[in-house]
């Protein structure tokens, strides 16, 4: 299959790849210093989102971006508390905005929504308890990094 370097999505995903090449040390070590806890949790995340993301690159069909969550979806969830819906974007850390609904992909809830897929409930530990959260909307979004 012919991939257009002017598919806006494509690119955008390609720079993901890019990306994570050329920062994924200093990320890490930003976010996560060598003796914190949670560093290899998040190193094995990010290794599978890396190749995940390769794979989808490699076999490029846009319906898959709407049925995974990556770095740049929007991600329509349920509560199954409360019945409500709301709209989360998924970004790099030095993007969240919880004021826009961007979320950290290192984030608690970031971290649970990455890769997920449409239909699954993941849950939310907070202070206050634990959330359910039905993914029920995938929607890839050009996004700059």
């Amino acid at each position: 299959m012919s991939h257009s370097v002017i598919n806006p999505v494509f690119t955008g995903l390609i720079k993901q790849l890019v990306y994570f090449d050329e920062n994924s040390t200093l990320m890490l070590d930003k976010y996560y210093p060598k003796f914190d806890p949670d560093r290899k949790e998040i190193e094995t995340l990010m290794g599978n989102y890396r190749d995940r993301l390769e794979h989808i690159v490699r076999n490029f069909k846009s319906d898959i971006l709407a049925s995974t969550v990556l770095i740049g979806s929007q991600v329509t969830v349920l509560n199954e508390l409360d019945d409500q819906y709301e709209a989360y974007t998924i970004v790099f850390p030095e993007y969240s905005d919880m004021d826009q609904l961007f979320i950290s992909c290192y984030s608690p809830m970031g971290r649970q929504l990455l890769l997920s897929r449409i239909g699954e409930t993941i849950t939310v530990f907070t202070p206050a308890g634990s959330i359910a959260l039905t993914i029920t909307k995938i929607e890839f979004l050009v996004y700059e990094n």
